[in-house]
């Protein structure tokens, strides 16, 4: 680990998942650690407990004492605005400033990173390595965009593991600062066009990504991506004519079960405690990198049975023979393809209630037809308006439009004040219930599953 020449660190937007990962990491390796984020969250509840200073107001007079002097390294994230009094504080008084990625690709320069890169699947998939690496007594560290419940927060540090799993994210070109020794490629589906314009202009650049990729490394590719032959050694997983793939897959009471041929050979039957076949790849992405840094099958069939999950992944959250009841981070089209297929495949003939809340105004147009063929696929749906994040709104994107093209399905507009209401007036027994999206949507959760947990319907006489 190369630890940065700095005792204190400061992070602005220490609360995102990306951000609070190298907050816990840094802390970890004895580093000086304080931030600032817009409001208390799981992420900054985490830092908090290990003793991080975290401030909750975008004011100089809020920064703590050791902290507020030229010495201090800053770290950003793009997310926050080109005008916060902390950023232009720091920046102006001489600080070094950097963004989130930098520091990522400096820190982890002098360990072996095994990078999860793709438009979908990478917290999954790096939860899942992670997990499984520590089952097979491989040490290595871990910085993660969700919250993994095996490792209890979105980070793992252990001093001098040779190994980091660490998510290659393609928003703002943050994944070419790394120099990973492992590239996983779960998906090139277009995406953040707000940053790249197209989606060739997006796959160039996870080209450009493949080449950092150690030669004395390796590649592993997801089925339907090909990637140009810039390295030795690209490995593809998930078809029957790749290095490791699953047969006889089915799912049964929350789980999915299916069996393992690595190198062709049967390594025998497999238990995941997730829904859904998108789930099937994470998982055998994970395997595949284990096998190759020499972990055991046993290890890996014990390891996987004993995943937990990330919060807001296919999380179930009410299992109850009136309703069922999952979340997800889905807020891509073909993510919300990918939990709708999982749900029918695990609850086939049961009608399907979803609730969605659109991620950014401009992903919203840029795959505005997509959205409404992929939505279109629940039973009946409930929309929240845009969650605009970093972004101001589009003059005619909204939800309300978004819903009127959704044909075949009744579709119910609600605000975060009345979606309870919403919810109780349209809720059948029976219903298995979807919320998806990447906003603020997780805040009804709570509320949402002690409705479904204590509803109770007369029986008919």
């Amino acid at each position: 680990m190369n630890l940065p020449n700095h005792t204190h660190v400061f992070f602005i937007g220490i609360g995102g998942a990306g951000m609070s990962a190298l907050a816990g990491l840094l802390h970890g390796h004895g580093v000086n650690v304080a931030g600032y984020d817009r409001s208390p969250g799981i992420m900054t509840d985490k830092l908090s407990h290990l003793g991080i200073q975290i401030v909750f107001e975008d004011s100089i007079n809020q920064i703590p004492a050791a902290w507020n002097c030229p010495t201090t390294l800053v770290v950003y994230t793009p997310a926050i605005p080109t005008n916060s009094v902390l950023l232009n504080y720091f920046a102006n008084g001489g600080n070094r400033v950097m963004k989130r990625a930098q520091l990522m690709g400096e820190l982890l320069k002098e360990t072996q990173i095994l990078a999860i890169a793709g438009t979908h699947g990478k917290t999954t998939t790096s939860a899942l390595l992670i997990h499984l690496l520590n089952a097979s007594k491989i040490p290595a560290n871990a910085l993660i965009g969700g919250y993994s419940i095996n490792i209890e927060g979105n980070f793992q540090s252990i001093p001098f593991a040779r190994f980091t799993v660490a998510e290659a994210d393609e928003f703002d070109r943050s994944f070419l600062t790394l120099k990973p020794f492992v590239a996983v490629f779960n998906s090139l589906d277009a995406d953040h066009l707000d940053i790249y314009g197209t989606e060739e202009e997006l796959r160039k650049n996870y080209f450009y990504f493949a080449d950092t990729v150690r030669k004395d490394g390796f590649i592993l590719t997801a089925p339907g991506i090909e990637i140009p032959p810039v390295h030795p050694s690209i490995f593809s997983f998930g078809t029957e004519n790749s290095r490791c793939f699953a047969r006889n897959i089915r799912s049964a009471e929350g789980k999915t079960y299916f069996t393992l041929i690595y190198n062709q050979e049967t390594q025998g039957d497999f238990q995941l405690p997730m829904l859904g076949r998108h789930n099937v790849n994470n998982a055998l992405a994970a395997l595949a990198v284990c096998l190759k840094l020499g972990a055991s099958i046993s290890d890996l069939k014990y390891g996987l049975a004993q995943f937990k999950g990330v919060f807001r992944r296919m999380q179930l959250h009410v299992c109850r023979p009136e309703h069922i009841y999952y979340d997800d981070y889905a807020h891509h089209p073909t993510e919300i393809d990918a939990a709708i297929l999982a749900l029918r495949e695990a609850y086939p003939g049961r009608r399907l209630l979803g609730v969605f809340q659109p991620h950014l105004f401009s992903r919203t147009q840029d795959f505005w037809s997509d959205f409404q063929k992929s939505l279109s696929a629940f039973d009946e749906l409930i929309l929240l308006e845009v969650y605009p994040a970093r972004e101001k709104a589009i003059s005619g994107v909204s939800s309300l439009e978004l819903g009127r093209g959704i044909s075949g399905i009744k579709v119910h507009n609600a605000t975060h004040s009345s979606l309870m209401l919403t919810l109780k007036t349209i809720l059948q027994k029976g219903d298995v219930v979807l919320s998806i999206g990447a906003g603020d949507i997780d805040k009804h959760c709570s509320e949402m599953s002690n409705h479904l947990n204590q509803i109770q319907y007369a029986e008919l006489a």
